[in-house]
């Protein structure tokens, strides 16, 4: 509804942005004082002219000395009436398209600053206002982050706003459905209570099933975006689903309080009325199915802003909403370099293996058999071969050996030491 809006407006989107982007001295003035409730912040973007493209935006920043001169305006803005700042979307470079764009807080009080109040369908508290900027005078120390960068802040900031849309709208779905059971409980038709009708059972657990899905997926994209940096596929698909089963929700539920649910003052049509935004805020729904679809069907992939404006990539004009993506082409990988004298010893000539020997087809079969007459004379001749080899042995064994000289030495006689002794030339 109207006050979660307010709330956060400024603690998830005026202050991200501050406490992400702003210098030190900004911090100090406008974060400090935005986290104790002294100021309340919002962020104005949307013009009536664009919805879902903030490249497209007309108001302009005029640089001008130490200050910037801000011309244009903005609508839909939460706590655009009551709020004590504005971080403001403008213009800097108009000819660079998305690239010129840049941030600027603007205090409420401005010389030159004016806001109208909108009468909306619904979020009748949530302070939503028209702004203009007539040649108001912003110091350029109230620059946020780096000169033409502001587009590329927005996009990196989008996640959490749809998360915490996604988280709003599982809120007041369960909301919705809990008053609704209240109500079926308690209304008699027939004489029994409407709860105990089966089409009303039905799809009341039909709708509490989708319900607990939703929290789930949105529980998932929460901790995807603590832990996995932007996770843009989860929290797109949370607000998506999220918003439009709250829209569903709401209608649905209606339907079982009657004519009463249809008058202003019912609490149903409230549920109803502040449920229809959720699919607009944020990027529409249409919007969401596009991105979703460019990451799951295209192989798109997030590529986060670069700190520093020279390293940024161009923004993508066909679809502002997601412009920080490229498409990842398969990677291959080159083949190595190898050196002409490494390529020689790598390639030593392969030497021919040895002939296979043929194989012998009939070595299965049985030995031919042999008659009795060449058997009786082969055994003969064995035998007369042993005797040979034996008497050879003996002889050999009773001869005495010869002495062999050995190449390259000379033979030495044994010499009797008394000889040894008497003969002079042994001395």
């Amino acid at each position: 509804g109207g006050i979660p809006s307010n709330i956060n407006m400024h603690q998830f989107l005026a202050l991200a942005y501050i406490d992400r982007f702003a210098s030190e001295e900004l911090q100090k003035k406008y974060l400090k004082a935005g986290i104790s409730g002294k100021r309340i912040g919002a962020l104005a973007i949307n013009e009536s002219n664009i919805s879902s493209d903030p490249s497209a935006i007309t108001t302009r920043a005029e640089k001008q000395k130490n200050d910037y001169i801000l011309n244009g305006s903005k609508n839909f803005v939460v706590n655009g009436v009551y709020g004590d700042f504005v971080i403001v979307a403008a213009k800097t470079d108009p000819d660079a398209g998305a690239s010129g764009i840049s941030l600027f807080i603007v205090d409420s009080d401005a010389k030159g600053f004016s806001s109208r109040k909108l009468d909306n369908v619904g979020w009748h508290c949530a302070d939503a206002a028209e702004l203009t900027f007539e040649n108001v005078r912003v110091p350029a120390s109230n620059l946020l982050g780096e000169e033409n960068m502001g587009f590329y802040y927005i996009m990196e900031c989008y996640q959490l706003e749809r998360l915490i849309a996604a988280v709003t709208s599982v809120a007041s779905s369960q909301f919705c459905l809990d008053h609704t059971i209240e109500h079926v409980t308690d209304r008699q038709d027939f004489d029994q209570p409407m709860s105990q009708f089966q089409s009303t059972r039905h799809t009341l657990s039909n709708l509490a099933t989708e319900v607990e899905a939703a929290r789930r997926l949105t529980y998932h994209a929460a901790w995807q975006y603590e832990n996995n940096d932007q996770a843009i596929k989860e929290c797109t698909m949370a607000k998506l689903y999220s918003t439009e089963l709250g829209k569903r929700v709401a209608d649905e539920c209606l339907q079982y309080f009657g004519e009463y649910g249809y008058t202003a003052d019912s609490l149903i049509s409230r549920l109803y009325r502040d449920a229809r935004i959720a699919t607009l805020v944020g990027g529409s729904t249409d919007i969401m199915r596009e991105i979703i679809s460019r990451l799951v069907i295209d192989d798109f992939e997030y590529r986060k802003p670069s700190v520093s404006l020279a390293d940024a990539p161009a923004a993508d004009a066909s679809s502002p909403d997601l412009p920080l993506v490229e498409e990842v082409d398969e990677v291959v990988e080159p083949e190595p370099v190898v050196e002409e004298e490494e390529l020689k010893k790598a390639t030593k000539p392969v030497e021919e293996p040895e002939p296979a020997k043929p194989v012998n087809d009939n070595a299965d079969e049985p030995a031919p058999k042999k008659d009795a007459r060449t058997v009786k004379e082969t055994a003969a001749k064995e035998k007369s071969e042993e005797k040979v080899a034996a008497v050879t042995k003996k002889e050999a064994a009773s001869a005495k050996p010869e002495s062999v000289e050995k190449p390259g030495k000379v033979e030495q006689k044994k010499v009797d030491v008394k000889e040894a002794a008497e003969d002079p030339q042994l001395d």
